[in-house]
């Protein structure tokens, strides 16, 4: 299935209260696969993203300075996500962009991102934060134009893991 033809039929929608359980697993199951080897197992509990719930869902639903979008593909089902927040000063933060371990590589992922800036047409930037030893998520922005403002470290449980801040001006 090409995804570039789907796109066009817009299975990039934005998120509906059925969609949060499989949006839920496809974040887990992203989130493990691109940093599983990054963050140490002890401290993966402590890690939000992987303790999602509906709840948090519907609030951000609730909130119109955020876009939730996900790829609903024919035939294969929610395969993606992206959350993007405005933040001050006309820019965007990409908050979330997982897709299924199973269909990276295909296009999903430049299909949320390009939805979710489509989604805030007067933003002149978007930034992102990206764990820095995360390399399919360095490389995906760095081919999408995001290049590095700042570096820091961020504690997840009782370790400090390397972060680096992307951005891209639109």
């Amino acid at each position: 299935m090409d995804p570039s033809m789907l796109y066009n039929d817009r299975c990039i929608r934005e998120l509906n209260e059925s969609d949060i359980p499989k949006v839920i697993e496809v974040v887990k199951a992203s989130f493990l696969d691109a940093n599983a080897r990054v963050i140490g197992a002890e401290d993966l509990p402590a890690i939000p993203w992987l303790r999602l719930t509906e709840a948090q869902f519907l609030k951000w639903m609730q909130d119109s300075s955020y876009y939730l979008g996900v790829v609903d593909a024919p035939e294969i089902g929610i395969v993606g996500f992206a959350l993007m927040i405005e933040e001050g000063g006309g820019g965007r933060k990409l908050a979330a962009l997982y897709v299924d371990p199973a269909h990276q590589g295909d296009g999903w992922g430049t299909h949320l991102y390009e939805a979710a800036t489509e989604a805030f047409p007067m933003s002149t930037n978007v930034t992102v934060d990206v764990f820095k030893e995360n390399t399919k998520a360095m490389e995906f922005f760095k081919h999408h134009k995001f290049v590095s403002v700042g570096e820091g470290k961020v504690k997840v449980g009782k370790n400090m893991y390397d972060m680096v801040r992307l951005q891209r001006t639109l």
